[in-house]
């Protein structure tokens, strides 16, 4: 359950709850303990229901938890003085779970959070605030325990001792790394596109400078390079091909360098991807990749994208050559050697525009038909 959900449940249960609150947290405390060094001062112990702590999100098997209200103080206040506290007695600051409040009706609920670190122990305080007509008061939880209490599962994903997947790897990879995932996406005919994660005990930058030599000495142009604390990010191209290689550092989730790798070729499929009435013919083996028919107000109209392996003038010549022997007259033939267009006729009525276009790996043939009444 996420965050948000968690919030609106512990809306609804304080806000539509607040008999069985004040069953829980009435006047029968454990006595006062505000003015302490530990304490923000005022606050008074309480023993609040443990389900609401799920509902928050809070820990509570395992760790020491202890709950207090207080009154005369909002949310971040009684945050930025343990937030002070904390910082001044060596706690590493982890997390900052903002202030946000719900509103219904007169009532409305804030909720918010702080989470430290010292060495091997974790501490968070969480504090909420039920507001309505004619009461107000804050409450809040400390608890302390193990780290691996607030950390999530605890124990950081180990590196697997052999390939957890397989596929054809567009790339050689890091000496000694295991496949971790796999994924190819042929959804788009134009381009393949390959997902590889690997993993590796070797350190972050020794992997990113191995790609870089390795990749740069096989012809690949560096495009790009940056790192963070989190890593190392590269991007290279060689022709048609891109890749885009993420090495992250090992995290208190991962216990091993994580090498994430997309590939990407762009290319033509082997064969046509859709189909239709063609009304010119097709530069020899090219593929057709789109189609449409339309029909309004007694005009046909028909659009056809094919694709070629052919340069822009090959193309431009074949059709020169071939249209008039199908009847149809050239009209015209403009444009830039990288992006030609051809106008043909037939009779009065019916007119053909064929656009040819440069792609990075192949050309593209636009055909548009057109017959009127």
């Amino acid at each position: 359950m996420n965050r948000e959900i968690k919030f609106l449940s512990l809306f609804v249960m304080l806000a539509f709850g607040a008999v069985l609150i004040s069953g829980c947290l009435g006047d029968n405390n454990n006595g006062s303990t505000g003015g302490t060094s530990d304490l923000y001062p005022g606050s008074q112990s309480y023993s609040f229901p443990a389900g609401y702590y799920s509902v928050m999100d809070i820990p509570s098997e395992g760790v020491t938890v202890k709950a207090y209200k207080t009154s005369g103080a909002d949310i971040q206040t009684i945050l930025s003085w343990y937030e002070n506290k904390m910082n001044s007695s060596g706690w590493e600051f982890q997390e900052k779970y903002p202030v946000t409040t719900v509103s219904a009706s007169s009532t409305s609920v804030s909720f918010g959070g702080v989470l430290f670190k010292k060495g091997d122990t974790g501490e968070g305080i969480w504090a909420w605030r039920q507001s309505s007509a004619g009461s107000s008061e804050t409450f809040y939880v400390i608890a302390t325990g193990p780290w691996s209490k607030f950390s999530g599962s605890g124990e950081a994903d180990q590196l697997p001792s052999s390939d957890q997947a397989q596929g054809d790897e567009p790339i050689q990879r890091y000496p000694g790394s295991v496949m971790t995932s796999y994924e190819k996406d042929v959804s788009d005919p134009l381009y393949e596109k390959i997902y590889v994660d690997y993993g590796t005990s070797d350190g972050a930058s020794a992997v990113a400078d191995w790609y870089k030599q390795q990749l740069q000495s096989n012809g690949w142009t560096l495009d790009e390079e940056s790192s963070d604390d989190t890593g190392y990010s590269l991007s290279f191209s060689k022709g048609v091909e891109d890749l885009q290689i993420s090495v992250f550092k090992p995290s208190e989730t991962t216990a091993y360098t994580e090498i994430d790798i997309l590939y990407t070729k762009e290319g033509l499929p082997d064969t046509d991807q859709t189909a239709g009435y063609e009304p010119a013919s097709r530069y020899p083996g090219s593929v057709m990749l789109e189609y449409q028919n339309e029909s309004y107000g007694g005009v046909i109209a028909i659009s056809i994208t094919y694709g070629t392996s052919a340069g822009v003038s090959d193309v431009v010549n074949w059709y020169n050559s071939n249209m008039p022997g199908d009847g149809w007259t050239s009209v015209s033939t403009n444009g830039s050697p990288d992006d030609r267009t051809l106008v043909f006729s037939k009779a009065s009525s019916t007119m053909l525009t064929i656009e040819v276009i440069q792609k990075t790996a192949y050309t593209e043939i636009d055909v548009s038909y057109w017959v009127s009444p």
